[in-house]
C-alpha cells in the first residue's frame, strides 16, 4: 500500500538522481554489507550441508571395487 507520498519521482532516473543529490553516491550501497554476510553464510551453510549429504551417500552406496 502507498503512502501519501507515492508520487515522490517522475521515473527510475529522476529518483536515482535525487538519491545522489540528496544522500550522496554510497546510498545505493546501504544495507549491502549486512545483505553480503547474510548470503555468505547461506551458501557456507548450503554448501556445508551439501558435502554432508555426498559423503553420506558416497559411504553407503559406493559402488563395489572389481
Amino acid at each position: 500500500m502507498q503512502g501519501l507520498e507515492a508520487k515522490k519521482y517522475k521515473n527510475s532516473l529522476d529518483c536515482a538522481i535525487q538519491i545522489w543529490k540528496h544522500e550522496g553516491f554510497f546510498a545505493f550501497y546501504k544495507g549491502t554489507v549486512p545483505r553480503l554476510s547474510r548470503v555468505v553464510l547461506d551458501v557456507a551453510i548450503t554448501f556445508m550441508i551439501y558435502d554432508s549429504i555426498i559423503d553420506l551417500l558416497n559411504k553407503y552406496w559406493r559402488k563395489p571395487v572389481d
